[in-house]
């Protein structure tokens, strides 16, 4: 006859499913201390969400405003053509993994509605980019044999008065024809730009410009591309050019992010450190009040192992949903009050680390139920 036995059936698999259910009975056993310890455990994470998660997601809203694209930029000005800029310093500086975009600006020109040129003129800039299709526009084919084209910002359009998106331009100077195929949304480093008409190029073509305008991967590092770009800059004079960051911000929000995450550590630390020692205090209790069961078990053959086990799961057991638990009930009732809540990571670490915590602080009890003689245990009145 075949020893062989299917996996689902195998010993270990078995002694493990025993094990849970065991915890499990036990759990169900002493209903007034399981609901204690879980209550003990959701206030702590509720409490914890309530606090300093709170604080957690207002400092990523704080952050994320802070952290936009156009304190993440680096504005170099050509005077007069001193330094001789052209597309080319588009491609050479988008090579440095701190750089995420490049945006070069050429001739900006007043432009007013076709078919009335004493309207109410805006500016039409041509810019040299590479990040246009990202954005879901594609380069507009530009020949000398059709009019350019153009888009615009929603606020160029409303002064327009292109109700449609659409329409045609004429530069206020030369008489030149713009046709205006539809609306752009402009990233936050070309503010400046909200009110006007952008007439896009691949930055591949061969141009002059007089601006370029760097944003960052990150606002930390704005101080690293302003050295970068300043060293292109070497053999000029100040005179012949002009360099604008965002450095001051940018220590502010590093000044912002480290005050913030520190009062968050706090408030975490705190909470955690009282759940721990209120899970301990009330594991101990419980192992006092279960002395006679647990000696019990201890003459009918269990070991000190499976008395720990017993112990250190219920504890694991109660602590894991009741983390899941208060973190909900936490995140609800700010979302409720419209208040900032916890990011998804906050709120995992936030569970992961109570269930952890509390399940070590029962080791202690645990260990002392274990390793009691289970003979003057069974004397216990």
């Amino acid at each position: 006859m075949s020893n062989n036995h299917p996996a689902s059936y195998s010993p270990r698999r078995v002694k493990t499913r025993s094990g849970f259910r065991e915890i499990w009975k036990s759990t169900l056993a002493a209903p007034v201390t399981s609901i204690v310890l879980f209550l003990v455990v959701a206030l702590a994470s509720c409490v914890v969400v309530l606090t300093a998660g709170r604080g957690e997601g207002a400092q990523a809203q704080i952050l994320a405003q802070i952290d936009s694209a156009e304190i993440r930029s680096v504005t170099l000005h050509d005077n007069a053509g001193a330094l001789g800029l052209d597309t080319s310093w588009v491609s050479e500086l988008e090579r440095y993994s701190v750089v995420e975009a490049v945006t070069g600006i050429g001739r900006t020109v007043d432009v007013t509605i076709s078919a009335n040129e004493d309207g109410t003129r805006v500016s039409a800039s041509d810019i040299y980019t590479t990040w246009l299709p990202a954005v879901g526009h594609a380069f507009p084919t530009q020949t000398m044999k059709h009019p350019t084209s153009a888009l615009a910002s929603r606020g160029a359009l409303q002064t327009l008065g292109f109700e449609h998106d659409t329409g045609v331009v004429r530069v206020v100077s030369g008489g030149e024809d713009i046709v205006i195929r539809g609306p752009i949304e402009l990233p936050d480093s070309l503010s400046f730009l909200a009110n006007s008409v952008i007439i896009p190029h691949n930055a591949d073509e061969s141009a002059p410009i007089s601006s370029l305008v760097i944003t960052t991967a990150h606002a930390e590092d704005v101080p690293l591309t302003l050295e970068i770009v300043s060293s292109y800059l070497t053999g000029h004079s100040p005179d012949d050019y002009s360099l604008e960051s965002s450095t001051d911000l940018v220590n502010v929000r590093e000044a912002v992010k480290g005050e913030l995450t520190r009062n968050n550590y706090v408030s975490v630390l705190i909470s955690l450190g009282v759940a721990a020692a209120l899970a301990m205090t009330l594991v101990w209790a419980v192992a006092l009040l279960k002395r006679r069961d647990f000696g019990r078990r201890r003459a009918l053959g269990a070991s000190r192992r499976i008395i720990i086990g017993l112990v250190t799961g219920q504890m694991l057991l109660l602590a894991t949903v009741a983390s899941i638990s208060g973190t909900v009930i936490g995140v609800l009732v700010l979302a409720f009050l419209k208040a900032p809540y916890p990011t998804i990571r906050f709120s995992l670490a936030l569970i992961i680390a109570m269930t952890v915590l509390s399940t070590l602080a029962s080791i202690v009890p645990a260990l002392w139920a274990g390793n009691r003689d289970p003979l003057t245990e069974l004397r216990v009145p």
